[in-house]
């Protein structure tokens, strides 16, 4: 069965950086994210973490607690040459409980310190500006909650594929016109992390987000 192949992250071409200058944006340059970072190895660390840290336990087994089913002793204790049994429950027996069965409240997230977080965050921009996958757009969104003005402020910044939109606070108007947009992702920068970074393949900074990101680090 031939794997499947999850296409690559593409620069943006010369044609969406002159429509993006038109606009008033232009590409983020790498060196804006210099800094304190981490080795690939940390920084892949932190992501599985991240992922577990969304990981939401579906898988369930019931107890000999919880089966249905009668609590009566199926035979007596002594004199009919069988093996003693309490109850038809018990996971020994077909249709008993289960003993060491997933439980849905298993937790698999756990805190990543902030000193490793922030440079990871670091780490991911700044290969994400190499690939000159990162856009700022300077003008603050202001163009009403319909998803064609939406679409049509972002221009040919958008990538057909994935986006991360991040904006410095949170904008009512924006998250209404691309709700509807499935390869759009809406984060401010409190929210922002290194997995979303990573998995989307154009970043598009919005206004003051780009400053208010670089705050961050300092």
């Amino acid at each position: 069965m031939p794997k499947k192949t999850t296409p690559k992250s593409q620069p943006i071409s010369e044609k969406a950086k002159v429509a993006v200058a038109i606009s008033g944006g232009e590409p983020v340059a790498a060196d804006i994210f210099a800094g304190k970072q981490i080795s690939p190895a940390v920084l892949g660390e932190v992501l599985i973490q991240l992922q577990h840290n969304q990981h939401h336990s579906t898988a369930h087994t019931k107890t000999r607690g919880e089966v249905q089913g009668s609590t009566k002793k199926p035979w007596r204790q002594k004199g009919t040459g069988r093996a003693r049994v309490g109850t038809k429950r018990n996971p020994i027996w077909r249709g008993g409980g289960i003993a060491f069965g997933p439980r849905s409240i298993r937790n698999f997230s756990s805190k990543i310190n902030q000193r490793v977080l922030l440079p990871a965050l670091l780490t991911a921009l700044a290969q994400r500006a190499e690939q000159q996958l990162i856009v700022h757009l300077p003008n603050n969104y202001q163009a009403g909650g319909k998803t064609k003005s939406g679409l049509k402020f972002f221009g040919q910044a958008l990538d057909p594929q994935s986006n991360l939109v991040v904006v410095p606070v949170s904008l009512p108007e924006l998250k209404q016109a691309i709700r509807n947009v499935p390869y759009i992702t809406l984060r401010t920068v409190r929210q922002i992390n290194p997995l979303d970074v990573m998995s989307h393949r154009r970043i598009i900074l919005v206004g003051d987000a780009l400053p208010n990101l670089l705050a961050k680090f300092k």
